[in-house]
């Protein structure tokens, strides 16, 4: 087990926090789940592309993926035999919301995979 120090940790963006020891595996909470899903959903992907990138189950991710589709936050878009799902509106609200709490929680998101747009 190893510890750093003076860093800070991000659900999404994978920094450290203080004094926290660092696993093999660790476990994710749903809202980290949504987030990722809709991040790696941007441009449109298929069911095994997340998966990979999430590293979860395809049965876990069926079941956010339903969730999802069911509240509006995922589109389903048929592209010749392939069925992507793609990051609604409603979707990338949720990610700009939750990128500002993580802000005003943490102090600052780096390394961030999904620029949102920012509205004024």
């Amino acid at each position: 087990m190893e510890t750093i120090l003076d860093k800070k940790y991000s659900l999404i963006y994978r920094e450290v926090t203080f004094n926290t020891p660092i696993f093999d595996k660790r476990y994710r909470s749903s809202f980290e789940i949504v987030a990722l899903i809709l991040e790696t959903a941007n441009e449109g992907a298929n069911r095994f592309t997340i998966a990979k990138k999430l590293k979860t189950s395809y049965i876990l991710l069926s079941r956010y993926l339903n969730y999802l589709t069911r509240i509006g936050f995922i589109d389903v878009v048929c592209s010749g035999k392939q069925i992507l799902y793609r990051t609604s509106e409603k979707g990338f609200e949720f990610l700009r919301l939750y990128h500002n709490l993580l802000k005003m929680l943490y102090g600052t998101v780096e390394g961030c995979a999904l620029k949102l747009p920012v509205q004024v």
